[in-house]
This record gives C-alpha cells, structure tokens and sequence, in this order.
C-alpha cells in the first residue's frame, strides 16, 4: 500500500527517504555477500561461485583505462549532492558536452536527471587529497555534503567580467523613484542572494565546468549522463588534472 503523507515533502524529505533506502539496499547486500563467502557458495541467483572478479584478463585490460578525479556538486531547491567522479570524459565540441557515469546507488544519481545542472571541478595533482578524504567518506542520509566542506565557493562564469567591469556609479536617495510596485533596495538584495545559477566549485580545483544533462542512459549498474558545458575556466592556470591509475576494471 502506498504511504500516505498529510504534509507536502520538499526534494530534500525525498532525498532523505531515498538515500536511507539505498543505504539499507547496500547493508543488506553486503551482508548476503559475507554470508555466501563464509558458506562457500554463490550469492543467490548466481549459478557456481566464480573467482574474485578482478582476476579475470578482461577486468586487468578495462582497469588500465584512466580517468580524471573530479568531484561532482548538484543541487535542485533544498536538497544538495556532492560525489567524487573519475568516470568523466569530453564527448563533444559543438556544443561542448562530456559523460559522466555514476553507480545506481549513489546518494547524488537522482539529483543528476535530464535538465538538471551541477558543477564539476576537476582536482589539481598534489591537492587533492582534502577534496577526496571528505567527499568518499560516508554519509548519514540528508547531510548537506556542499555546505559541510570549506573550500568551496560559488561561480557564475562572469566573475572575469565583473572584475573587468567597474561598478556603476551609486544613486543617491533622492534620485531613486520609489513607486508602490518597485522597490529599488528589495530587487538588490534579492539578485544578491539569488544564487540559484551558480554552481559549486572546489577552491582548490585545477578547473570547473557548469552543466546541465541533456540525455541519460542506463548501463548495467551505473548511468551515464551526457552534459552539455554552459560555463567554465581555468583555477590554476600550473596545475595538472589528477588522474586515477587502477589495477583491475571491476572497483573503482
């Protein structure tokens, strides 16, 4: 029966149930895991228990695929994510786009669905392990992941231009019109707390880009997301992206 609710949940509350979801899934599975290992036998559905996976000369081929670490920030109204990706290459030129792919039960994989935007900061070689020592640690269900890690900071694209910009001049007060349907001091507080556009970005990080998926596709057990680049540049005109070495194919 379907569960009836007398409150209307914000994508937050809906975040919360589903990351408590998938964190009950993995406890459980891996606990059928232990139980099969110690009984010598297969995990259910499974014909004959095979050798570990990451022996076989397919995964040994595929791990010697690299990648670059980056750290995936997604936010949709209350509700935040924040991953750490390495399976992120370019996919196109006109318009700029990349894939990302991200396990099925990972915490953020529901904040990245067709249309929706998230920042992707590509760590710098040497600094990251900050970035890597927060972002893979375990989290409990609903914890703001973005707003509990210090070095991040929110980018537009046009922060170059604003600086090259020089502000205008300041109105003085009596030559503000003030009507009953405009409030000159109320639209400027509100653009500057408006920061819905932005995208959260690593300090820290060699370079970023601002996305939006535009197409999804399911493989196996990981989604692969194909984001079109809307803004983006360079942190550390010296830094080198930090890249992901692997022995086998089958683990990250």
């Amino acid at each position: 029966k379907p569960i009836r609710c007398k409150f209307s949940p914000t994508t937050k509350m809906l975040m919360t149930c589903e990351e408590s979801g998938r964190a009950l899934a993995r406890q459980v599975l891996e606990k059928r895991r232990e139980e099969a290992k110690k009984g010598g036998r297969a995990m259910p559905g499974k014909e004959s228990a095979a050798p570990p996976a990451f022996t076989t000369p397919i995964a040994q081929a595929v791990g010697r695929v690299i990648g670059t670490l980056c750290v995936v920030t997604c936010r949709r109204g209350d509700a935040s994510a924040a991953l750490v990706a390495s399976w992120v290459s370019q996919a196109s030129f006109a318009p700029p786009g990349l894939t990302i792919a991200v396990k099925d039960d990972r915490a953020g994989e529901p904040l990245l669905q067709v249309g929706d935007r998230f920042g992707l900061s590509v760590l710098a070689e040497g600094a990251e392990r900050d970035a890597l020592k927060y972002f893979l640690k375990s989290f409990e269900p609903g914890v703001d992941r973005i707003a509990g890690y210090s070095g991040i900071k929110m980018l537009r694209g046009d922060e170059d231009e604003k600086k090259k910009k020089k502000p205008p001049p300041k109105k003085k007060a009596e030559d503000v019109d003030v009507t009953p349907d405009v409030d000159p001091e109320l639209d400027v507080v509100e653009e500057a707390q408006d920061d819905e556009d932005a995208f959260a970005v690593l300090e820290e990080a060699a370079s970023w880009c601002g996305c939006v998926v535009k197409s999804r596709m399911e493989c196996g057990d990981h989604a692969v997301m194909y984001a079109e680049v809307l803004v983006g540049g360079l942190l550390d005109n010296s830094a080198t992206p930090s890249l992901h070495y692997r022995k086998t194919g089958m683990s990250y």
